[in-house]
């Protein structure tokens, strides 16, 4: 079994992997476990290993911290969960106004900043064409 799809679903995943031990289903689970997962969506704890191997990374910040730097920020920005995968709430921000906007539109979905950060922008290579 692979999990593509339910990596951000810890619960779902946990549930599935003791269902197929439990009942000895002749399933081969080819997934990465539950902690090695959570490892790797949280942007933070990549970001410190990608460091201290000497590799770049995007300038980041946490959305609670934005008072301390909001004169110093350089548009446009990246805003997105700290937790999460698959392009999913990442968001290109433009100016201080468009940050606010996008903020209080989330804070209608259970927003909570401490999920949240900001992040340089670096233009790239587009390798995804429509």
């Amino acid at each position: 079994m692979i999990g593509s799809g339910l990596d951000d679903a810890y619960i779902e995943r946990e549930a599935i992997s003791n269902e197929i031990k439990d009942k000895n289903y002749k399933i081969k689970e080819l997934n990465n476990d539950i902690e090695t997962l959570k490892m790797a969506r949280n942007i933070d704890y990549v970001y410190k290993i990608l460091k201290l191997h000497k590799f770049k990374v995007p300038f980041t910040i946490s959305y609670e911290n934005l008072k301390a730097y909001k004169n110093n920020l350089q548009f446009p920005i990246i805003f997105k969960k700290s937790k999460s995968a698959g392009g999913l709430n990442v968001f290109k921000i433009q100016n201080h106004e468009e940050l606010l906007s996008k903020s209080k539109i989330l804070e209608g979905k259970e927003f909570n900043p401490l999920e949240w950060v900001i992040q340089e922008y670096i233009e790239g290579i587009r390798l995804l064409w429509l």
